[in-house]
């Protein structure tokens, strides 16, 4: 019987099958180059072993803070399973709480923007629900945050600008 282990971290991937031992220690293997570099790989598979048979399987779709970056983060927002994020802590300002989510949501999908759909999704689930970003984004729109499509296609992201204010929000809030 072949032992097999899936394992997905992120954006990084793990397929392990073969012997119980030779899998884990190279899992093991794959763990320490996954915090060498810093968890930021696309993907990384590693096929063990020739057999197909089917076995054993684990799979872990979480992981942990890895460095001080992603601890501050992991002390503001917190993404859960269905890969909805909210904020621990806000600002008060609501166009801030709005700048402030599609900073974590950038962060924590590596995605170069957000739907509107989903940063009203998070935004709810974080305790500040709203009818409409865009009548309570003001002076934010243009100078800080970016917004491109229409109705239901509309996705925000940030200028550098943007990116620092948000930044220096989360330094606020954790002082």
């Amino acid at each position: 019987m072949t032992y097999v282990l899936n394992v997905k971290l992120g954006g990084a991937e793990f397929h392990g099958e073969g012997d119980k031992e030779e899998v884990r220690a190279d899992y093991q293997l794959w763990l320490e180059a996954l915090r060498a570099s810093g968890g930021r790989g696309a993907s990384v598979n590693d096929s063990i072993g020739s057999a197909t048979q089917g076995g054993a399987s684990a799979s872990n779709g979480e992981s942990g803070p890895r460095s001080a970056d992603d601890d501050l983060l992991a002390r503001v927002f917190h993404r859960d399973r269905e890969g909805i994020v909210s904020m621990l802590v806000k600002p008060k300002d609501v166009p801030d709480q709005i700048l402030l989510m599609i900073y974590g949501h950038l962060r924590l999908t590596s995605e170069p923007f957000v739907f509107a759909v989903t940063l009203a999704r998070s935004l709810r689930k974080s305790g500040c629900p709203l009818d409409r970003m865009d009548r309570v984004l003001g002076t934010h729109e243009g100078t800080l945050i970016t917004k491109a499509g229409a109705k239901r296609g509309t996705k925000y992201s940030l200028t550098n600008p943007g990116k620092k204010r948000a930044e220096e929000l989360m330094a606020q809030l954790l002082e």
